[in-house]
């Protein structure tokens, strides 16, 4: 019997793990540096627009040039009805320069988003903004006109929430995964007509249905003894941003641990396979032409069957590895967790932190 071990799967495997380890060392990083996207949702999101940009009058060219690039992404993602990233660009030019057109595009991205309960309260503050703006400029007077449109159809869609008992000592409150200052908890809260859930500090839940132009009155819970208020914000802000809640040891950790077994299987392989083809030349030198070989090499020939069967079982575990630690880096990647990286530390779970030039471990042990 002549073992013929072949060594075309050794490159393969290598370049497997070329191609696949650099993917496994980016990736954290990625999702490090990226901010997290927006998602295309029903449900009132978590950001507001910022407050601290500079009057268009008092601007600077730079403010002014920086503006108006992050207005065009704005609007070409909005025509290619990316709805959540317009959004966002649109925010950023209002943060770096506070004109009115640029509220009224948010107004209208909110509104796309079916996101009605922000819309309304941006509607209303653009009114405000674009009247106080025509007093001086009447090119404004046309802004306004737009914004009371769009109030007029936001409020189609709009529903309010009174609390009950606003005084009631909750350390925080969001509705539709939107977190409310204890300032507003007097006033009526704008949501979208509909279902709408109320949660706690303590992680206490409400659930109310209300309709188009209706004012709902909820009252809230009495505070538990022990609040859980990282729970609650972990919960609202996963929703919000569309993630899956996962709640568990660091996946990144996991992805680690699973390519290193891949990477170890890999190597098994590598060296199983060229101890197995050593086996096979020698085989092939000393069989002669019609392969007849000597019996005192069936030694040569067990050890080739040996290791050819531990670079087998080597590769099964290499691939699963590999595809596993890839698996657990693309959902850490894809799917935003249910806590911050503080937050995970402060629970004692291990947490994983890799970057270009360090690898870290960190934790309450």
């Amino acid at each position: 019997m002549m073992l013929r071990a072949r060594m075309w799967p050794v490159v393969c495997g290598f370049a497997c793990i070329s191609t696949t380890v650099p993917l496994l060392w980016t990736a954290p990083v990625r999702a490090q540096a990226a901010p997290a996207a927006e998602t295309e949702t029903m449900d009132e999101g978590p950001g507001a627009t910022p407050s601290g940009g500079a009057r268009p009058a008092a601007a600077s060219l730079a403010q002014r040039k920086e503006a108006a690039k992050e207005v065009l992404l704005g609007q070409q993602a909005r025509r290619g009805e990316r709805h959540a990233e317009a959004l966002r660009h649109f925010r950023e030019a209002y943060g770096i320069v506070a004109d009115v057109n640029t509220r009224l595009f948010i107004v209208r991205s909110l509104r796309s988003l079916g996101r009605m309960g922000e819309a309304y309260v941006e509607a209303r503050t653009l009114i405000s903004e674009a009247d106080a703006a025509a007093a001086h400029d009447k090119r404004q007077q046309q802004t306004a006109m737009k914004a009371r449109q769009e109030l007029a159809l936001v409020e189609q869609k709009v529903a309010f929430i009174r609390i009950g008992n606003p005084t009631t000592p909750h350390s925080e409150l969001w509705v539709n995964h939107r977190q409310i200052p204890a300032s507003e908890w007097s006033e009526p809260i704008a949501v979208t007509a509909g279902p709408v859930e109320l949660v706690t500090g303590d992680d206490q839940r409400v659930e109310a249905m209300a309709k188009a132009g209706a004012e709902v009155t909820v009252t809230l819970p009495p505070p538990n003894e022990a609040p859980k208020t990282d729970g609650a914000r972990a919960a609202a802000s996963s929703k919000a941003a569309g993630g899956s809640g996962y709640h568990g040891p660091d996946r990144r950790l996991m992805a680690l641990a699973s390519a290193s077994v891949g990477v170890i299987g890999m190597s098994l392989f590598g060296a199983f396979g060229a101890i197995s083809e050593g086996q096979f030349a020698r085989l092939d030198q000393a069989c002669d032409v019609d392969g007849y070989c000597d019996p005192a090499l069936t030694s040569t020939r067990d050890r080739g069957v040996a290791t050819q069967l531990g670079a087998n079982v080597s590769v099964v575990f290499g691939i699963v590895g590999l595809a596993g630690g890839a698996g657990l880096f693309a959902w850490d990647f894809f799917d935003p967790s249910d806590e911050d990286d503080s937050a995970r530390a402060r629970h004692g779970r291990p947490q994983l932190v890799l970057g270009p030039g360090h690898v870290s471990l960190r934790g309450s042990f």
